[in-house]
């Protein structure tokens, strides 16, 4: 199982997550990863939920794949980042299910 099918597990269409958009950047999005490699997030939360739901996701993920995860929002992440990392992130999977 690739991370991203047990992201799929995670976020598909039957999750509980509030957040409508999640996209993996940083190595893992770039193939770059190796063993010790933690596993970032972005995520577009809901209105009405903020930081303690990202830590619950952020905690859910890493009990399914047992990798270090980091949850940002666009507006949490640093400014000499953020541009590339909008761009570059990529989507796991959608939230009714089908990879984009």
């Amino acid at each position: 199982m690739t991370a991203y099918d047990a992201l799929e597990s995670v976020i598909g269409p039957d999750s509980t997550v509030h957040a409508p958009d999640i996209r993996v950047f940083g190595s893992v999005a770039r193939g770059e990863a190796t063993p010790g490699s933690d596993l970032d997030l972005l995520a577009d939360v809901d209105r009405g939920h903020g930081y303690f739901d990202m830590a619950e996701f952020a905690l859910g993920v890493e009990d399914v794949l047992g990798v270090m995860t980091h949850v940002a929002t666009p507006g949490g992440l640093k400014v000499r980042i953020r541009d590339r990392v909008l761009r570059g992130g990529r989507r796991p999977v959608s939230r009714g299910g089908e990879r984009r």
